[in-house]
Order: structure tokens, then sequence, then C-alpha cells
């Protein structure tokens, strides 16, 4: 967009002319604009190469109570080595029962994302742009990954009886199919501030507030994410890589050089700084149970959230260590059931870290000079929390966080041109 700008002459009807003052931004330094696209999302090829894992091919055996001295007799299946695998199957051929299988939804087809966006744009000053931004994504149909053939919990279910409890049992295990259930919803502010290259250097600063919700956060083959088989919206809610508040800072500079003696000026101009800083919401983990007490077969149950997990994050760092949040507040799930804590309930710690390089280049002859330069990881050896165990099964380490990232790392280098 675009405007008359302030001060210009305009002419009167008697043809005199007149300076006239008016108020108001130039439009000329400011644009706005936006799109909306669709875009159709295809599967990974590699998909495909779970069908020759399906028996009689490569048949796959999973055993529940087995005793490991006797695996096979124990659970009452039998023994699929020799033969594994036949080459060429033919009508005698056999198979190992209950089998499992991977297979596609009869009526699958590719999913789609529309994404949006509004950007209003303003030049500042010369070299230094500001820019805001409103920005979605919603995916419809995507690729989701469903067991079909869940063991139906009674009274007398246990482990040992998984497979015989499934409606399709004693012949078929776990039947996961690939569906459009599929779903995803990301909505952002999104905030710039850059300078561009000039004489002393740039800079970009950025920062987005956001949400990410979905069913299903990862792509792996043919792989179960949600709890409930029954339920298909039990899994929806924060995505496993949701970041509410996300800056960063990436700048180089050239650093001008003071007033020194001629042998000191050479030593100290033509020194170049670079640095990344960056703050971020940690991402969000859930909590589970760590045992199939649903006794489902897919083993992926929740606990029970029975109070406030949340503890103040300005506690002692000692204390944040040996108890991120209340373990008092979740407990096993009733058999049956699938856990009451929602999907991503807590977040790891924010993530801050400072990266920071200094180089300079130093001419020896016209051909020659050689480059000396510094990296330093980690500038401020911030502490980086890994994620707190999970794991309500795992008692030595539930709630407790046993790794971080890593220290402060200086790797100094130095290069010869010619």
């Amino acid at each position: 967009m675009s405007g008359p700008s302030i001060g210009r002459p305009s002419s009167r009807c008697d043809g005199s002319l007149q300076e006239r003052t008016r108020s108001g931004p130039d439009w000329r330094r400011s644009t706005l604009r936006g799109g909306w696209g669709r875009f159709y999302i295809q599967p990974f090829t590699r998909l495909y190469n779970n069908f020759v894992q399906n028996a009689p091919f490569s048949p796959s055996v999973t055993l529940f109570g087995a005793d490991l001295s006797d695996p096979y007799g124990s659970t009452g299946v039998g023994n699929p080595f020799p033969p594994f695998a036949p080459v060429h199957p033919t009508a005698a051929t056999s198979f190992v029962l209950p089998v499992q299988y991977q297979y596609f939804d009869a009526d699958w087809h590719l999913g789609h994302v529309d994404a949006w966006n509004i950007t209003a744009e303003r030049q500042v000053a010369p070299n230094l742009v500001a820019r805001a931004a409103y920005v979605g994504t919603r995916g419809r149909d995507l690729q989701y990954f469903q067991e079909r053939n869940p063991a139906i919990y009674g009274a007398a279910a246990t482990v040992t009886n998984t497979n015989a409890r499934r409606p399709l049992g004693p012949n078929f295990a776990s039947l996961i199919e690939m569906t459009n259930g599929g779903l995803s919803d990301y909505r952002a502010l999104q905030l710039t501030v850059e300078k561009r290259l000039s004489r002393w250097g740039a800079f970009v600063a950025h920062y987005t507030f956001s949400r990410s919700l979905d069913n299903q956060s990862v792509d792996s083959q043919f792989t179960l994410s949600n709890p409930n088989p029954f339920v298909p919206g039990f899994n929806y809610g924060r995505s496993d890589f949701d970041t509410p508040h996300n800056f960063s800072l990436w700048s180089v500079w050239n650093v001008p050089a003071p007033a020194a003696p001629a042998w000191m000026h050479r030593s100290l101009t033509g020194w170049e700084v670079t640095g990344i800083w960056i703050w971020r919401s940690g991402t969000p983990f859930g909590v589970t149970s760590g045992q199939d007490r649903s006794l489902s077969g897919v083993g992926l149950d929740r606990a029970d959230l029975v109070g406030d997990p949340l503890l103040g994050a300005d506690r002692p760092r000692n204390d944040i260590i040996n108890q991120f949040f209340d373990p008092n507040a979740f407990r096993a799930n009733a058999p049956g059931t699938f856990g009451t804590a929602p999907r991503n309930l807590l977040r790891n710690p924010a993530y801050v870290n400072v990266d920071l390089s200094v180089q300079k280049s130093f001419p020896i002859s016209a051909r020659w000079r050689f480059r000396l330069r510094g990296d330093f990881f980690n500038l401020l050896n911030d502490v980086h929390l890994n994620q707190p165990g999970a794991n309500l099964n795992s008692a030595s380490t539930f709630a407790k966080v046993t790794s971080a990232g890593e220290p402060r790392i200086v790797q100094l280098a130095v290069r010869l041109d010619f």
C-alpha cells in the first residue's frame, strides 16, 4: 500500500502553491500481505516395507506371560523356526498363529494441510524492518495408526490371555491399520525485527507465541500413539513438540577498532563476532503407568491423576532435580481403564542457551593469510536439564531428573589460506 508523503506541495484553485503539513504514517514503507494454500501429504514410501513383515513372508510373534525356558510351548504358540520366511509360499505353507498384521484402510486417501497467514511489515529505518504475522495450519485426513483388534477387558482378564480376548482371536493378534484419522491444529503469532547487513553487521530477533494440538505427533511405521483403541479422540491434545514461547536472536558484528598506534591497530581491527541466543519453553510430556493395566494389549496406559503435580519453579536446583513434579499426584490406573492423566500434562524445563563465535583473518602476504577462530558453545554454562522420569512403574527414577545436556564447550581453530 502507498500514499502521498508528508509535506508534498499541493495545488490550490487559485493556482498558488502552499506547503501543507499532514499527520499520519507513510504507507510507502509498509506492506500487508497474506495467503492460503492446501497441501496434500504423501506417506513415507518406507511404509510399504511393513507388508513384507506380514505372514507368511516374515511373521512377527508377540508373547504374553511367557516362560523363558519354553516361550512358545508355555503360551501355546507354534515355533516359527524353521522355516521362518518361505521364499515361495504355497497352499501348504503354514502360518504361525496368532498372526500379527499391518495394513492400509481400503478407503485410505491422501491427507491435506490447509495453511494460511497474514503479515504486516514496516521499514522502521534504513536496513531495519519490523514484521508481525499470524500463521495457522489445519491438518485433516492425515495418516494415523489404529489398533483394530484390541483385547477386551473382563473379570478373568490377565496379561497371559491377551490374545485369547481379542475379537478376532485366537487366529489374529494385533491388527494395526493405517487410516485417515490424523488431526493437527497450529496457531502462532510471529514477531520479527531484522537489521539487514550493513557496514557494522546484521541481526534478526524473532519471537513466536504458539499452540500446537494433534492426536499423533510421530510418523513411525505402524506405531500406535493412542493408549485407548476404543476412543479415537482420547489422544487429542498438546503436540509432543508444542512450544508456546520461542525467542531467538542471531547477530554478526564487525567490531570497530579503537584509536591506537598502527602496530596495535592491525591487531585490534578486523574482528568479527557472531552469536545466537535462544530462549524457549520446554516441550510437554505425559505420565505413563508403565503397565498394561487396561489389559488391551496396546501397552500405552497413562497414570491416574489424583492431585496437582506442579511444584514451584523457584526452588533450589537440587530440589528440582530430585523431585521435578509431585509424584504423589499420580497413581496406577484402575484395571480395565486407560488412565485419567491428560496427554502431555507436564512440561520440560525451559531452554536457555548462548553460543558465541569470534574470528579474525591475518594477512601474511598477497597470497597467504591465516584465520584464527574461537567457538564458545553454551557460553554461560547454563544447566540444560533433560526430561524427568515419567514412568510410574520405575520408582527409582519417577519424577527425578537423571541427565542433562552438554556444558560449556570451547573450540579453537587456526586455518591457513593460500
